[in-house]
């Protein structure tokens, strides 16, 4: 009898692997913020995505570039309070939905956080699996 196998083992790459062609890669650059999220609010009071569905399939990727300034940022983050981060036309916040992401940090150091946990400073990629488990809400 052979090994049952998921259909995600199809599309999940090992970080040793090459992307695929059909990826996306975003150039080289120094960024302040990378967020990958796949509901809507990052905290209670924190309206990351404000059209994520929780069976939308997707991940909503933010990165906000280098060369925002403090304040600019801060204003980011508390647009974001309201879910209207994405209308302050701020040029260092991009926002793309995916099914799949690799983050491969070039500089030497740095912190990487997942789930809010610091997790090692390397290579991290990660792949949403619909339908995988059912959220119960009342």
């Amino acid at each position: 009898m052979a090994k049952p196998w998921y259909w995600w083992t199809l599309f999940f790459l090992g970080l040793e692997q090459p992307v695929p062609e059909s990826w996306t890669v975003v150039k080289e650059e120094d960024f302040v913020l990378v967020l990958a999220i796949y509901q809507s609010h990052l905290a209670e009071d924190l309206w990351t995505a404000p059209g994520a569905l929780a069976d939308d399939g997707l991940i909503h990727l933010f990165y906000v570039t280098a060369g925002i300034s403090r304040p600019a940022l801060l204003r980011l983050f508390l647009a974001m309070e309201k879910g209207a981060h994405l209308a302050c036309g701020c040029p260092h916040l991009v926002y793309e939905k995916v099914k799949a992401l690799r983050l491969e940090p070039i500089t030497p150091q740095g912190v990487i956080t997942v789930d809010g946990e610091m997790v090692e400073y390397g290579p991290v990629q990660a792949q949403i699996h619909p339908g995988l488990a059912r959220l119960i809400c009342g």
